[in-house]
């Protein structure tokens, strides 16, 4: 069990394996963060956060975590050197500059939409 969580961990720090499941295998944001056991892991969160956005432009996904994640998180290493692989363009945003989630928020917004 531990060695499976590891491994889901694992993926969930690993931009490339993100994108690959978000834009190429079109895996729907909201199935990878309910099927994960890390509900309080960062990365997680700015997922949740994300997931409209992502929903209808998965492409976004690199600015969405550039623009949530804490500026020293290990899966924004990556992010330059995956998306020039791909030959795609995007907006970089230049440092943390999209509210995070906090459970207030997440409860006043979940009280409106039944959550």
């Amino acid at each position: 069990q531990s060695g499976r969580s590891a491994e889901a961990m694992s993926l969930l720090h690993d931009f490339a394996w993100l994108m690959a499941a978000i834009v190429d295998e079109s895996v729907p944001v909201a199935q990878l963060v309910q099927d994960t056991p890390f509900q309080d892991d960062e990365v997680l969160i700015a997922l949740r956060v994300s997931s409209d956005v992502l929903r209808e432009r998965p492409l976004e996904l690199a600015s969405q975590l550039i623009g949530r994640l804490s500026v020293d998180h290990p899966v924004l290493e990556s992010i330059d050197t995956v998306m020039a692989e791909r030959g795609l363009n995007w907006i970089k945003p230049p440092r943390l500059c999209l509210a995070k989630a906090i459970a207030p928020l997440e409860r006043f917004i979940g009280h409106y939409t039944g959550t």
